[in-house]
């Protein structure tokens, strides 16, 4: 059975993290965890560079699952999926499974929209803040 392996990219809305480029080591939703900076998270996250030690999965399913994996609430009401706050890129554990190069598949937890929707309202499809 072909495993695949997670890496982080970064956060989705930009800031640059400890855990950006590296592969994913251990993850649990259900307790909370401490980022390499030493500060508190909301999820036990350890991750690697190195690839052939990372987390493997037995499917993309289970490597989905994982990822959007939910543990209660956070404080703002939402479902607390902690996992899903970093664009993340899914390989073959081995770049040889499949008898051809590394499939890769990123997963983007939010579309990317604009910043402040209240300049698009009342615009023609198209058209763009400014035009006249």
């Amino acid at each position: 059975m072909t495993q695949y392996v997670m890496r982080i990219l970064g956060l989705c809305n930009g800031p640059p993290t400890a855990y950006d480029g590296q592969w994913l080591l251990e993850y649990d939703v259900t307790r909370p965890g401490v980022s390499p900076d030493g500060l508190p998270t909301l999820a036990h996250l350890l991750t690697t560079p190195d690839k052939s030690a990372a987390l493997r999965f037995d499917g993309v399913e289970a490597l989905h699952a994982a990822w959007s994996a939910s543990a209660g609430l956070r404080p703002d009401g939402a479902p607390n999926r902690p996992l899903t706050a970093f664009n993340i890129e899914v390989q073959w554990a081995d770049e040889d499974a499949a008898g051809f190069g590394p499939n890769v598949v990123p997963f983007r937890s939010r579309p990317e929209q604009p910043t402040n929707r209240g300049k698009w309202r009342g615009r023609r499809r198209g058209q763009r803040p400014g035009d006249e």
